[in-house]
């Protein structure tokens, strides 16, 4: 018996080792099973063993800091002897993540009416351990500016999108590039939408 039967890892910030999970696995009553290892194959999961004996183990998931971000998928496998047997296949998914997260992931101005500039803020946050500075605020669309403070330096910042309904000739897509110190060849990008209007 195996609990949870798969392990899902939704949101680790690459670099931290706080996404974890604990999976419990039992031998039935009556089983001749033993379990005798719990191993991995793969260098981006890392398995840490609380508990176990020839009939239960108990043991944390995590996923490498060195992990690249992305999706992942893997597995765990569960040694066996003395039954039919000789191993169980627990899957392993992930989705490792950057350090840095905008708050929302994306922006709507929904409907884009009126004269006056329509300003809305998101969050960027720095989940990692090494702080980070934002160097330049850019935009793809002239009716759409942007300008950055911070609110916890190196950890948190505030940015601030306005749009000029004037200068909006289509429904708005554009993107706020924000450049940072960290040395990444891509900056990276907040999609921002609206919509005109039905003409009348």
């Amino acid at each position: 018996v195996i609990e949870p039967k798969n392990v899902f890892l939704p949101d680790v910030t690459q670099g931290s080792e706080e996404a974890q999970q604990k999976v419990t696995v039992e031998v039935r009553k009556g089983a001749k099973d033993k379990i005798s290892a719990i191993s991995t194959y793969s260098k981006k999961i890392q398995i840490k063993e609380i508990e176990k004996s020839d009939r239960k183990a108990v043991f944390v998931v995590s996923v490498s800091p060195e992990t690249p971000v992305g999706e992942l998928r893997d597995r765990v496998v569960i040694s066996l002897t003395g039954g039919s047997r000789t191993s169980i296949n627990l899957p392993v998914f992930a989705s490792v993540l950057g350090p840095l997260r905008f708050v929302p992931s994306s922006l709507s101005f929904g409907l884009i009416e009126g004269t006056e500039m329509i300003k809305r803020s998101v969050k960027l946050e720095n989940r990692g351990k090494e702080p980070v500075e934002i160097k330049k605020v850019t935009t793809s669309n002239p009716a759409v500016q942007a300008e950055f403070k911070p609110i916890k330096a190196g950890k948190l910042y505030v940015i601030d999108i306005m749009v000029d309904p004037a200068q909006v000739k289509d429904d708005l897509r554009a993107t706020v590039e924000v450049i940072t110190d960290t040395g990444q060849e891509k900056p990276l990008s907040l999609s921002v939408y609206g919509i005109l209007p039905p003409a009348v």
